[in-house]
């Protein structure tokens, strides 16, 4: 139970979605447990930094994203920044929801009522908006 769970943690900049350690087999308790005892981090509601895992812009970007799950997408500087492009190295968490939930502090949002074909991909584990639509 829970297996690969630090695996992925790994490949996110040291951060998880409550939906990814769901999946990864673990309960609400053990989460719970988790934080509790400081294994854990809380960084954004249902988002996750495992202990000794260190705090990057990236991991920011990655947190914001991992937030939004598959109701958003990074876009505006913040998928700039994901996509490489180099004027945007530090942009701030930025994304577009196809709900109305309001975004955590630190965490810009703009809504969407829907994203046409091809207007989001999954770049580097990321759902980001497109190149195009970026531009």
């Amino acid at each position: 139970m829970g297996d690969g769970i630090l695996e992925l943690a790994a490949r996110q900049h040291g951060l998880l979605s409550r939906p990814q350690a769901v999946a990864a087999g673990l309960s609400e308790h053990q989460i719970h447990r988790r934080v509790s005892a400081g294994h854990w981090e809380r960084v954004l509601p249902n988002v996750y930094r495992v202990h000794g895992a260190a705090r990057t812009w990236l991991g920011e970007l990655q947190a914001a994203a991992l937030w939004a799950g598959a109701n958003g997408a990074l876009s505006h500087g913040a998928a700039a920044a994901w996509w490489g492009f180099s004027r945007f190295e530090s942009a701030p968490p930025e994304l577009t929801l196809l709900d109305r939930r309001k975004p955590p502090p630190r965490v810009k949002s703009h809504s969407a009522d829907a994203f046409a074909p091809g207007e989001v991909v999954l770049l580097r584990g990321l759902r980001v908006t497109s190149r195009l639509r970026t531009l």
